[in-house]
């Protein structure tokens, strides 16, 4: 149900918008290693996602690693460089296959943001009630009709009829 709202408000985007937006991606990509991590921080920042920010997290944790694997291999350099090389294209790739997911999550964010309207609360549709003919002299009453006078008092308390 969400893909399908999100599809919809994203065909609604002009494709100014769907480039802005994507330009996380470039982010990642041009970032190389951690400057990388601030792409996927902007995309988890444009998407308001727990998800994103997950993934953020462990692109940051993986580039980590390629640097203690680094730190601990700096004899051989050819192949410090390799973890370096397989986090960036992975996070590049990774990127990539969730562009159009932001780019539907933020859309989603941005109708959220705007449909959002406080509102008094909706009263229940009232049964419809016919109307009883009053005395002579006595007003008719329409919509809330609650008694605000405590009952008149009956001699003899002898039910009318």
């Amino acid at each position: 149900m969400e893909i399908e709202r999100g599809n919809q408000l994203l065909a609604q985007r002009p494709l100014a918008w769907k480039l802005g937006v994507s330009l996380w991606i470039v982010v990642v990509a041009a970032g190389f290693v951690f400057f990388s991590v601030l792409g996927w921080a902007l995309g988890a920042l444009l998407s308001r996602r727990k998800g994103m920010w997950l993934l953020t997290l462990g692109w940051g944790i993986a580039y980590v690693a390629a640097l203690v694997f680094f730190e601990l291999t700096e004899d051989v350099t050819d192949l410090a460089i390799l973890p370096f090389l397989i986090v960036w294209v992975g996070s590049v790739a990774h990127a990539l296959y969730l562009s159009r997911s932001v780019l539907r999550w933020r859309a989603l964010a941005l109708a959220g943001d705007t449909d959002w309207q406080p509102t008094a609360p909706v009263q229940p549709a009232q049964p419809f009630m016919p109307t009883i003919p009053m005395p002579d002299g006595m007003p008719q009453h329409r919509g809330d009709v609650q008694d605000s006078a405590p009952p008149i008092p009956r001699p003899g308390n002898q039910p009318r009829y």
